[in-house]
């Protein structure tokens, strides 16, 4: 809905000082009505971060970079807003304007006060940007170093095996075990112990098991209404 119907509901009715003030007050009770619209918009930004930050810990997101970079854009779009406004009612309140009277600078005060304190919040969420590309970019890190750590097992274990498969595909014309009629039964099974025992030494050794997932080491942002 239009977020100025309650000013202009209280100008109807006459609730309040506005009716008894200039156009000065008229112009700060509009801006502070528009901010206070803000602080909602402020919040979901700071849920986006949160969600995102969760998605790429866990995984769950398969297209982290564009929701990163599409909320990235959202997050400096405000910030450019809220930034041309701080600029804005601080020409106004610049000495010697002669744009506010003076029973209404407290009022403009407070307002820009308000202003700082978003203007923070959008620091910190630039901040957070940061961090949550560090972690995304750990988290592919970490994935990069699972599957070169599955190639390399996978690899190892073979290498017994392949020695043994080469050692039996010479082309000598005497090879005493050749002559076994078990000798095939026998070289499979010692390949299939070869096997075993290399993944029983890497089970022991821990570099089966799953590396956990690395820690958020995520900020909770405290976002204080000083309405």
């Amino acid at each position: 809905g239009d977020c100025l119907e309650t000013l202009r509901r209280r100008i109807r009715e006459g609730r309040g000082i506005i009716r008894h003030m200039g156009a000065d007050y008229l112009c700060y009770a509009i801006v502070d009505t528009l901010v206070d619209n803000y602080f909602p918009v402020v919040e979901a930004l700071g849920e986006k971060f949160e969600s995102l930050e969760e998605e790429i810990v866990s995984g769950s997101n398969s297209t982290p970079l564009a929701s990163f970079y599409n909320l990235k854009h959202e997050t400096v779009a405000f910030r450019r807003l809220i930034w041309q406004m701080r600029a804005a009612v601080g020409a106004l309140m610049r000495k010697g304007s002669g744009l506010i009277n003076q029973e209404t600078i407290p009022f403009f005060r407070d307002f820009y006060d308000h202003l700082i304190h978003m203007i923070d919040i959008t620091e910190t969420y630039r901040e957070l940007q940061a961090e949550i590309m560090n972690i995304y970019l750990t988290s592919a890190s970490n994935r990069m170093n699972e599957i070169m750590k599955v190639l390399t097992i996978i690899a190892t274990i073979f290498i017994p095996l392949s020695f043994i498969a080469g050692i039996y595909g010479m082309n000598f014309a005497h090879m005493p075990e050749l002559q076994n009629k078990y000798a095939y039964f026998i070289v499979l099974s010692a390949m299939i112990a070869a096997g075993l025992m290399m993944l029983m030494a890497f089970w022991r050794k821990g570099w089966l098991n799953r590396s956990n997932t690395p820690p958020s080491y995520k900020k909770k942002v405290r976002r204080e209404d000083d309405d």
